[in-house]
């Protein structure tokens, strides 16, 4: 299972971090408000707390086989087109 963290943060949050997750959410099909399971269940989508990395806000941490890749500077088009990498 793969996990995608986006960042909820002060940073984060000031440069609408919330619009990321929710173009996430839209992408992965998930109608939980706060985070869920993709409708393969293969990709679980949540926010959470700072990750340290706020000069390079909107963090995105994508979690696989134990793992942890920070995305720095996202937004709603580059999220998406991770997703679809994945």
């Amino acid at each position: 299972m793969i996990k995608i963290k986006v960042c909820h943060g002060h940073s984060c949050s000031q440069l609408f971090s919330k619009y990321t997750f929710d173009r996430a959410k839209e992408e992965l099909e998930i109608k939980n408000n706060e985070r869920g399971l993709s409708k393969y269940e293969k990709i679980e989508l949540e926010k959470c707390p700072c990750q340290g990395n706020c000069k390079n806000a909107i963090t995105v941490v994508e979690e696989k086989d134990k793992k942890r890749k920070l995305h720095s500077q996202m937004n709603p088009i580059k999220i998406t087109k991770m997703i679809k990498k994945m």
